[in-house]
């Protein structure tokens, strides 16, 4: 029995005569990213607080380098921004166990709201 060996492969720890570990994929902040706003936005739009309008808007999400962190920046046609800030902050735990449920990441960022008209400059 002749076994085939990819180059690129990463060698496994034991000289077992199994076909050889495949390397890491590794995703792409834009990547998870993406996921992330996407994942928040259908998760937002599912809350029943009378403090978050019917149209939310998350502009956009940045992570830290290490994935530990997420900022959020959402806007609303209608309401008061803080208002929203404030029912986006309390729903923090579910919109985190959404995004753990939705997103594989080995641990899940920490969610941060911000206003988007406050964000920093790209």
């Amino acid at each position: 029995m002749t076994v085939r060996v990819d180059p690129d492969a990463v060698a496994c720890r034991d000289a077992s005569p199994h076909p050889p570990c495949l390397p890491e994929r590794r995703v792409k902040p834009e990547q998870i990213q993406s996921q992330l706003t996407r994942v928040i936005s259908d998760a937002i739009g599912g809350l029943r607080d009378p403090r978050v309008p019917m149209i939310v808007t998350v502009e956009r999400v940045t992570v830290t380098a290490d994935y530990s962190l997420a900022r959020v920046y959402v806007s609303a046609m209608t309401g008061d921004m803080e208002d929203l800030l404030d029912a986006l902050r309390g729903a923090r735990g579910y919109l985190q166990r959404q995004v753990a449920d939705h997103v594989k990441l080995r641990r899940t960022p920490v969610l941060e709201f911000h206003d988007a008209s406050d964000r920093p400059p790209l």
